[in-house]
């Protein structure tokens, strides 16, 4: 194995172990899901993210954000309401596969967008119990290699 590839190998390796790390050790779950979502962001080269969770009347909740586009500023009026991936979720067009999906925030949402206009969308699940969503915002021109959605869907898994 070449030395660059070998080197990126660790780096994912290394990162993969941080994320179980965060989410081992840290006791107050936004926190850790904050945390968390910055390393997805590093490991998957991926610009920004959100994670809904759902709530006990079923309702999807903003947990955690990491390097949102000024266009999705948050708190905002962009983010009330359910939006196209909840609703996937919820009719299970989403499942633990990453899907790659037009985000209706993104679309509705006015200003600098940072060319985001996708994101890639994996179902939480606690056994047979979807619990939330990762999305990972991204160009509609991106496209994932079988090594990405594995390792996208590895990160769901770890999630739950």
């Amino acid at each position: 194995m070449p030395s660059s590839e070998r080197q990126h190998r660790i780096a994912e390796w290394s990162a993969l172990r941080l994320l179980a790390q965060t989410l081992n050790q840290t006791l107050n779950l936004r926190s850790a899901l904050d945390t968390a979502l910055i390393h997805i962001l590093e490991l998957t080269g991926q610009e920004a993210g959100w994670i809904y969770l759902r709530d006990e009347s079923d309702q999807f909740i903003l947990a955690a954000r990491q390097r949102l586009p000024p266009a999705l500023t948050y708190p905002g009026t962009i983010w009330q309401g359910e939006c196209v991936c909840q609703e996937a979720c919820r009719t299970g067009q989403i499942r633990q596969e990453p899907t790659l999906m037009p985000c209706s925030r993104l679309r509705g949402a006015v200003g600098d967008k940072r060319g985001l206009t996708h994101h890639i969308s994996v179902e939480l699940r606690d056994g047979s119990r979807s619990v939330g969503i990762l999305n990972l915002a991204t160009t509609q021109w991106a496209k994932l290699e079988a090594v990405d959605q594995q390792l996208i869907a590895a990160i769901g898994d770890m999630l739950t």
